[in-house]
């Protein structure tokens, strides 16, 4: 059965920092190859690493210069409020540049691992950007706010009509089996891959 990986499992398998990271190594060091969507090397990934590398940018030339403002375009919501979150810790003393140019280059550390795994670990990259059902995405949406976690899903749902996969993720709240199953009964799609949680396999 092939493994299709959600991103924060690739995530957590390189960011000593996430609170998954010793599960994910583990789980990795087992296996061989897995498969990821297209649209999480080409859109999701890049992304990623643009708002967290965006924030600190920010940060960092705030910190040089206090009466600099702020450009929050193309960040979501929640990465404006961690911002803000940074630039209130810089105003009161109890963040240095020095510091905010060390998180910048473990970022663009964790980028090139995580670009270097996808091309040595990866056996696969499926569905083609322009071939995601746009349909089955929107469905899914209805069900999960995460529009990125949809396309994901919508790459496995599709490629599962092929090969009997099985997906890897820690996200128990989205990416429930049960309910995408109830959904996706009003489509063509008969079939859900199972999903387990990373969590959950290596419990004593």
């Amino acid at each position: 059965m092939d493994i299709f990986l959600d991103t924060c499992i690739i995530i957590a398998n390189f960011d000593e920092k996430d609170k998954f990271y010793l599960l994910a190594k583990r789980f990795i060091s087992k296996n061989k190859s897995f498969i990821i969507s297209i649209y999480q090397e080409k859109k999701e990934l890049p992304y990623f690493f643009f708002r967290k590398d965006k924030i600190l940018s920010e940060a960092i030339k705030f910190s040089a210069y206090s009466s600099y403002s702020i450009d929050t375009k193309d960040l979501r919501p929640k990465d404006e409020l961690n911002l803000k979150k940074i630039i209130a810790q810089i105003k009161a003393g109890s963040l240095m540049q020095s510091e905010l140019l060390i998180w910048k280059r473990e970022i663009y550390l964790l980028r090139q691992k995580i670009n270097y795994f996808i091309r040595n670990n990866i056996s696969r990259r499926v569905t083609p950007l322009e071939k995601i059902d746009s349909n089955l995405v929107n469905l899914l949406n209805s069900l999960i706010n995460n529009k990125a976690d949809c396309y994901i899903l919508a790459s496995a749902i599709q490629e599962s009509k092929q090969i009997k996969l099985i997906i890897i993720t820690t996200d128990k709240g989205d990416w429930n089996r049960e309910r995408i199953v109830e959904i996706i009964k009003q489509t063509s799609y008969k079939e859900v891959p199972e999903i387990k949680y990373l969590q959950d396999m290596f419990r004593e």
